[in-house]
């Protein structure tokens, strides 16, 4: 199990314990922890850059040249290849002698003829999963110059649990019940969830039905006005630290909610299963 420290911070303030102390305290109470691991640590170099403009290369078709203002000086000329990369964006850029994954270091370079000095990056530049389609466009509202990690709440760092320690502990399956047994050991507050529910509408209850013993509850509840769109970063990299490969907000929130507070759900399509539900051995 991938337990990400910020994710804990959100139920136990654990502020002035470093994740290896947190780690260490599990090991000595709780389960063994295999190891500690630095997430996505590219996000601790690259800085916010805002795109002031963009030009065809003159001798590259694929290829754009960007002025970028960093907030510190002079704009960076950097040539990039992303087809979204657009004037007014912000931007998760690496300077020269940047250090990104693969020990990828930022140099300054002529492309095409052309001198280039940093790189505009993709999520996947930056350790962030697969997508490289284009440029990763920040918040509108991201600092100029900020550090990215610090968009999020800081570097994360990712603390690894054998599973067979906790197979019997069901309630440890979410980063809440972990947190609530760290508060516990600490004799801190375990911070208040919000439990206020949104209002459900009138539609009516969706059917479902039980035939098996193995299952004594199952609950289904409509939801309508929503559509699968890109979840906030925020969430995403919560979810990657977790090891989850985020999809769309709906999928997004069913896992977040899985791996908060260990309580399995699914998501269906209500037009897949316009019949109601019948749950199966």
């Amino acid at each position: 199990m991938r337990i990400s420290y910020r994710w804990l911070n959100r139920h136990v303030d654990l502020g002035d314990l470093s994740a290896a102390a947190v780690a260490d305290l599990l090991t000595r109470h709780i389960a063994e922890v295999d190891g500690v691991e630095a997430f996505a640590p590219a996000l601790d170099q690259v800085r916010v850059g805002l795109v002031l403009a963009r030009a065809a290369h003159p001798n590259a078709d694929r290829l754009g040249l960007c002025q970028v203002d960093m907030g510190d000086g002079e704009p960076l000329a950097i040539v990039c290849g992303a087809p979204n990369v657009a004037a007014g964006q912000k931007v998760a850029v690496a300077t020269v002698g940047t250090v990104l994954p693969g020990d990828l270091v930022i140099k300054q370079a002529r492309i095409r003829g052309v001198e280039s000095n940093g790189m505009i990056c993709s999520e996947r530049e930056l350790g962030l999963g697969d997508e490289h389609e284009g440029i990763w466009v920040l918040p509108a509202e991201a600092p100029l110059g900020a550090v990215v990690s610090d968009l999020f709440g800081g570097a994360d760092q990712v603390i690894v649990v054998d599973n067979k320690a906790i197979t019997h502990r069901p309630d440890l399956w979410g980063h809440r019940g972990i947190a609530a047994e760290l508060a516990a050991l600490l004799d801190r507050p375990l911070k208040a969830l919000d439990l206020t529910l949104p209002p459900t509408g009138d539609d009516e209850a969706f059917p479902v039905a039980i035939s098996t013993a193995g299952c004594r509850r199952f609950y289904a509840l409509p939801i309508a006005g929503v559509h699968a769109a890109r979840s906030p970063d925020w969430l995403r990299l919560l979810l990657l630290a977790a090891g989850q490969r985020p999809l769309d907000v709906l999928v997004d929130i069913s896992n977040f909610v899985m791996l908060d507070l260990g309580q399995p759900n699914h998501l269906f399509d209500r037009r897949q299963v316009a019949a109601g539900i019948d749950v199966r051995q």
